[in-house]
This record gives structure tokens, sequence and C-alpha cells, in this order.
């Protein structure tokens, strides 16, 4: 399914996807890296709740 929208992105000239997992999550952490994608320590996430 992931390879299908990564197909799909590459047809419309998208060039980059991103992806988040919680720093806890090792399985998901390990499944990702397994399937070719990479950590990048030089990104930060910042997030303001709006309520």
């Amino acid at each position: 399914m992931v390879n299908l929208v990564l197909n799909s992105l590459k047809e419309k000239s998208i060039i980059k996807c991103h992806l988040f997992v919680y720093c806890e999550n090792e399985i998901g952490k390990t499944f990702w890296e397994k399937t070719g994608w990479y950590k990048r320590d030089e990104l930060l996430i910042y997030s303001k709740d709006i309520k």
C-alpha cells in the first residue's frame, strides 16, 4: 500500500515524502528503517494547540 502511494506521488513529480513516528515507538522506527526510510536528525517538529 505504501508503495502505491509513493508511486502515485512520483508520477506527480513529488520527490520527497515524510512520516511521523513517536520517539518511543521502537517497532515503528525499526519497520520504517528496514523499508528504506531514514531518520532526519536536522529537523524538528513544532506544534501548537489552538483550543
